[in-house]
């Protein structure tokens, strides 16, 4: 039991020096999340911070995507009972709703 709870304590332990080192006590207003991970702003270069700003822009400027997904709101569109409610489900959809 206590051997348990010893191994438990120093796997935590670990975990906190290597959490604290890592992040080098930096504010929750310096820390981003790009690219799948949480990093420190003073760290990134110009240009890694510029394509973090841009990242979701970017996938939402692919034409083909933009085609799929206005096929997949006129089929939603088509669906609906009457011609106004239509419009606002394509409406909703378009925006990303």
């Amino acid at each position: 039991m206590i051997k348990n709870n010893l191994i438990t304590v120093f796997f935590f332990s670990v975990f906190l020096v290597v959490l604290s080192t890592d992040l080098k006590a930096a504010k929750l207003s310096d820390i981003t999340y790009c690219g799948g991970k949480f990093r420190v702003k003073s760290e990134m270069s110009m240009f890694e911070k510029l394509r973090c700003k841009t990242e979701d822009v970017t996938s939402s400027l692919n034409p083909i995507d933009y085609f799929e997904k206005r096929k997949q709101c006129l089929r939603r569109k088509d669906n609906a009972d009457t011609v106004a409610i239509g419009k606002r489900i394509y409406k909703n959809c378009m925006e990303g709703n």
